[in-house]
């Protein structure tokens, strides 16, 4: 039995060093990029770290060292497994993976020594330190795979995203691929500043890789066809595939988003340029040769959404206006487009005319265009004002989209709301964006809020705002000929430096005789009133609530839309507040729960930062509400009728009865009532 054991023993430790040898052999096969680092111990490292040791100094003669696995550990004593990998040793050294495995593991002599390992250079440990060897060995998860299955081979299609996770990060990930060659992969993944793409050994190297990270594909230019790419962390065995298929995009296209444009002159047109197949084309607006105006726009889509939306300033498109011909043209805010004129000049003394001009798009050659569509520059005007008003403790909206959604159309405002004015004109928008579009230029322009009628005091001069002195914010909204101005009334009361900013006031926009567009002033104006702020609450008076739910309800001149809190307070008791909003008629409820309270409790019921003006009082009365029934029986000696009547507080309705029956004192009808009567009402009480 003995020999059978020995025989069965080394035909084991023949089959794994057999094995070793082939996964050693498979790991640095497969370990392009990877880095072997000089194992210690006692460490942590992730499982399929490529470490290297150097046992050769060993005073014990051993050809490999040997994965075991810790069982047990008794005061520094450890109880190990069988050897789980061998791995030999060339001149004392070797380097080797640690495999698809976690937990503490130790190295091992070929008799079963434990090897302490420090900067990669082994020695026996002795005694009850073998708990020096210890290599905690953690799990680690790596993923990498195309964010789609398919691109094309040009245009905006051919981008796509490598997702990246694993559970740790700072680490680098070599990428290869069997059919594309290093450089073609370095286009793939070249366009990631954050990731240092670069070409080590034979793969593409990306560095800074982080636990979760989504890397740009960019496939224009190759080949068409199935590719597999393998994606492998550098300092570790661990590697995964994954596949994508690239095929051609066709035919590459550029055309114009809108059958016609139409703009006003002196404003600013919005044109599309769809993009098939390729992320830059041209853009022609006007024909030199009849038209006398003609700029040639490359465009080029920057965030890859097959499009690009050119902004054609109509107002600076003359030397007066403009000192560059792409002041009048630029690509959407907020987007990485741009659009540059490559072929064109400014006009002379005054901005281009108006007229109908042609436009023509192609991915470059304007002369065989891939689509013809047209502009129109009509005539500019100036319109109207009117006041609208809105909540003072709103947002401050950061587009006339936001604005409008808050906006009540009415001429009377409280004081602490704002009152809003809506202008509306064309052929101003192009004057009031500067030329590279970031600020508000209102060098043309006037709009002057000033107090009026009684609100001008005697002997004074009309207090005013004006908007060259940025005393009130400005939304624009351009494509539909408006712009509001947004006007606190708390800057009023301020500027109304003898009064208290209450009363009327005018605004007037006005749009100069010195502007290019214009031939002489044209103004419009607005009129609103301000007042002082009204709240209450029911009506103002005490009120008495049920031993439940119940909503108090108030009105106020505040805007629809105004945010209120409702405090309901009884000292020592309770403390409740409730949600209000003021809607479209000037009311506003909050509902409150007093079912908890006792009878006869009473409580102050105020609006938050109000409480002096609108404090009432209640009480708590479980009565309240219900509905009450009285029962009234006369009943007479004679043989007069005898008469029921049933009243209901709250209803006008009264029902008599009235029965005779001839019979003196209590005939048996009147009795069968009066025992009804009396039985109901018992009940009541009971109740």
């Amino acid at each position: 039995m003995t020999g059978n054991t020995a025989k069965v023993r080394s035909l084991l430790l023949t089959a794994l060093m057999v094995m070793s040898v082939f996964a050693g052999a498979t790991a640095f096969a497969g370990s392009v990029g990877a880095a072997n680092e000089p194992l210690d111990t006692p460490g942590t490292y992730y499982s399929g770290r490529i470490v290297s040791v150097d046992a050769s100094g060993l005073s014990e003669e051993t050809d490999s060292v040997q994965i075991r696995e810790v069982e047990e550990i008794n005061d520094g004593d450890l109880e190990l497994s069988a050897p789980k990998a061998v791995h030999s040793l060339e001149n004392g050294n070797v380097s080797f993976s640690l495999g698809d495995r976690s937990g503490k593991v130790v190295l091992t002599t070929d008799s079963g020594t434990v090897l302490d390992v420090n900067g990669g250079s082994a020695s026996m440990v002795t005694g009850t330190n073998e708990s020096q060897g210890i290599i905690e060995i953690t799990n680690h998860n790596f993923e990498a795979s195309f964010e789609d299955d398919t691109v094309v081979d040009n245009g905006h299609d051919a981008k796509t995203m490598l997702n990246i996770g694993a559970d740790r990060s700072n680490y680098k990930v070599a990428v290869t691929s069997d059919d594309l060659n290093q450089d073609k992969v370095l286009e793939i993944f070249n366009d990631n500043s954050d990731y240092n793409a670069h070409i080590a050994g034979d793969s593409v190297v990306l560095e800074n890789v982080k636990s979760s990270s989504e890397v740009t594909a960019n496939f224009i230019g190759v080949k068409t066809g199935d590719h597999d790419f393998t994606f492998k962390v550098n300092d570790s065995a661990v590697e995964v595939t994954d596949n994508i298929t690239v095929e051609s995009a066709g035919d590459k296209k550029a055309t114009i988003g809108e059958s016609h444009v139409n703009t006003a002159r002196g404003d600013i047109a919005a044109i599309t340029v769809n993009l098939e197949n390729s992320n830059t084309g041209m853009l022609r607006i006007g024909n030199e040769d009849t038209d006398f105006f003609q700029y040639d726009i490359k465009v080029t889509d920057g965030n890859d959404d097959g499009k690009v939306t050119v902004y054609f300033n109509t107002y600076r498109t003359s030397n007066n206006t403009a000192t560059d011909v792409n002041d009048s043209v630029r690509a959407g805010a907020g987007t990485d487009d741009t659009a540059v004129v490559q072929d064109g000049s400014l006009l002379g003394d005054e901005p281009i005319a108006q007229g109908d001009y042609e436009l023509r798009s192609d991915v470059s050659d304007l002369s065989d265009p891939d689509d013809v569509t047209s502009l129109t520059v009509g005539p500019r005007s100036t319109d109207s004002a009117q006041t609208w008003i809105k909540p003072g403790n709103s947002e401050n909206e950061g587009n006339a989209t936001e604005l409008t959604n808050v906006l009540t159309q009415r001429s009377n405002v409280a004081l602490g709301d704002k009152a809003v004015v809506q202008v509306k004109a064309s052929g101003i928008f192009g004057a009031l964006t500067t030329a590279d579009g970031s600020t508000t230029n209102y060098e043309n322009f006037t709009l002057t809020v000033t107090e009026t009628g009684d609100n001008k005091e005697s002997n004074t001069n009309a207090d005013s705002l004006k908007l060259s002195d940025n005393d009130f914010s400005i939304i624009k909204d351009g494509k539909n000929n408006t712009f509001y101005a947004v006007i606190d009334t708390d800057d009023l009361n301020t500027a109304d430096g003898e009064g208290d900013g209450l009363g009327e006031w005018n605004a007037k926009f006005t749009v100069k005789e010195e502007y290019e567009l214009a031939s002489d002033d044209q103004s419009v104006s607005t009129t609103f009133t301000v007042e002082q702020e009204e709240v209450d609450l029911n009506g103002g008076n005490d009120m008495t609530v049920p031993q439940g739910e119940d909503n108090i309800s108030g009105e106020t001149n505040l805007a629809p839309g105004t945010d209120l809190t409702l405090i309901a307070q009884s000292t020592g008791i309770f403390y409740k507040n409730a949600d209000a909003t003021v809607s479209e008629d000037g009311t506003f409820s909050g509902s409150f729960d007093f079912s908890e309270y006792d009878n006869a409790t009473e409580f102050d019921v105020f609006v938050q930062g109000m409480k002096s003006d609108t404090q009432i009082s209640g009480v708590v009365d479980q009565n309240a509400g219900q509905t009450t029934t009285t029962t009234t029986t006369t009943t007479t000696t004679s043989s007069e009728p005898s008469t029921t009547t049933s009243t209901t507080p709250g209803d006008d309705t009264t029902t008599t009865t009235t029965s005779s029956d001839g019979q003196p004192g209590f005939g048996v009808a009147i009795s069968v009532v009066a025992l009804l009567a009396a039985a109901l009402l018992a009940l009541r009480r009971e109740n």
